[in-house]
């Protein structure tokens, strides 16, 4: 099935077929009225229930495209943040410090740095 596109010579192919719905869950593309396009990615569902949807915004649509494939790789790996306030210093050395640094360095080595973090509380 074929449709007309303002400013395009040729008719383009769809995507769908008209009249049918995108399945439950499927990431999204279109160019907003401010010029940019937009892409949004349902990665989840939040603490509070409602659907956890990424949102990205670029002038190219091939640049949204890109982001939009690379937000879902990570969903699909499950290697997606939790939406919320970015880290402080303090809780990502406090997280760096439990979960790598100690198991990969010597015990001495290990008190010193969390009583260095110790320190700057």
């Amino acid at each position: 099935m074929l449709r007309r596109l303002k400013g395009h010579p040729h008719p383009v192919p769809r995507k769908r077929e008209k009249g049918t719905r995108a399945p439950n869950g499927a990431s999204t593309i279109y160019k907003g009225k401010d010029g940019y396009w937009h892409g949004r990615v349902t990665v989840g569902v939040r603490d509070d229930g409602k659907p956890d949807r990424r949102h990205i915004k670029r002038v190219k649509e091939a640049d949204v495209t890109r982001a939009v494939r690379e937000l879902e790789k990570l969903r699909d790996h499950g290697q997606m943040r939790k939406p919320g306030q970015p880290w402080t210093v303090e809780q990502w050395l406090t997280h760096w410090l439990d979960t790598r640094h100690l198991r990969i360095t010597a015990p001495q080595s290990s008190s010193t740095w969390c009583l260095g973090l110790a320190r700057t509380r």
